[in-house]
């Protein structure tokens, strides 16, 4: 309807390619998820310009894409680029940057620059407190990704502090049984068997499976969580629990 209405270039319709891609990224199709973001991100390059903050929005819709797909050199470029439009469209503070600072340094992490993604973390968390104040659940999202780094430079004491603090922040702000909350739940985890505490461990992955298998959003997650529960089954001596959760696995 709004194509006819509109035409082809007018912003609205961006807005439909973006929330559709949304919708179809959500529920794994991501070629269709794709099309509708780079169609959205060429209305509004074209229509708004470079430097808007709606294009900024595609860049990101994009960049969470390509990760997704395992293009990590391509999520990156497009994370960069997102937060150069942002820092331009919202100014240096605005709680926007942070979060574009934080899908950046993911990316970066990811391809082994730790030092890099910690630093840049730690701008996004300040950014974060600064602008939304220390309880917000946008902050507890941006230490769950510190923690994650800090896990892979060794910190293993900090890491599990920091994410501890961050489950004190969501689970009040967005209630247990929120996606966000079971993600963050699966990072403690895997810091808790690091540290060679299984125990400990178990009831979160518990509860994080259960809530990833009733959201279909996070359903290509069930396999990490499901190994990472087998792992912390078999430590605790559960051998029966363990081979089930290594049959249950399903490819993330």
């Amino acid at each position: 309807m709004r194509r006819r209405l509109l035409g082809e270039e007018h912003p609205d319709v961006a807005i439909s390619y973006s929330e559709l891609g949304r919708t179809l990224f959500d529920q794994g199709h991501l070629t269709e998820a794709e099309a509708c973001f780079r169609s959205a991100l060429a209305i509004r390059r074209k229509v708004l310009g470079p430097a808007d903050h709606e294009t900024a929005t595609s860049l990101s819709d994009l960049g969470h894409l390509l990760r997704r797909k395992r293009d990590q050199a391509g999520a990156e470029a497009m994370f960069r680029e997102a937060l150069e439009v942002t820092r331009k469209a919202s100014g240096p503070k605005h709680p926007d940057v942070a979060t574009a600072l934080g899908n950046l340094a993911q990316s970066i992490d990811e391809r082994g620059d730790h030092v890099a993604a910690e630093v840049m973390l730690r701008e996004a968390l300040a950014i974060g407190r600064a602008s939304l104040g220390p309880e917000h659940p946008g902050n507890a999202q941006r230490m769950a990704k510190l923690a994650c780094v800090l896990r892979a430079r060794g910190k293993l004491a900090e890491a599990a502090a920091t994410i501890e603090e961050a489950l004190a922040i969501s689970r009040p702000a967005l209630g247990l049984d929120h996606p966000a909350v079971a993600r963050q739940e699966v990072g403690l985890a895997r810091i808790y068997l690091d540290q060679g505490r299984p125990a400990a461990a178990e009831p979160l992955l518990r509860h994080a499976l259960a809530v990833q298998r009733r959201s279909p959003a996070e359903s290509w997650r069930l396999g990490e969580t499901q190994s990472l529960l087998g792992e912390a089954c078999a430590r605790l001596s559960h051998f029966p629990e363990a081979a089930q959760a290594a049959r249950c696995r399903s490819p993330r």
